[in-house]
């Protein structure tokens, strides 16, 4: 997965915690991000709301940059108007 698309994972995890419409809010788990450290902003709009990721060797994100992922969440369509990142693409060559 690249850095960019990183970004765009915690954009979307944040909006499942701070969306502007109650309805559109439906949890998540910010603080089980590991490898990397992050500011947070609630209060900005979609996009806007992380910055400042370094990874836990104290270096920046790169945006361009393939990193290795895992995680347990289940895939389903974006909402209407957030950022989606697809479901079964392959992340990472086997």
């Amino acid at each position: 997965m690249t850095g960019a698309t990183i970004l765009i994972v915690l954009e979307q995890v944040a909006d499942n915690l701070f969306d502007p419409d109650p309805y559109l809010q439906s949890g998540g788990d910010m603080v089980r991000v590991g490898g990397l450290d992050y500011t947070i902003n609630p209060v900005l709009p979609l996009g806007s709301r992380i910055t400042g990721v370094k990874l836990d060797n104290g270096g920046p994100l790169d945006v361009d940059k393939e990193y290795q992922v895992s995680g347990w969440a289940v895939c389903r369509n974006a909402a209407r108007g957030t950022t989606g990142v697809g479901c079964g693409e392959r992340l990472y060559p086997e």
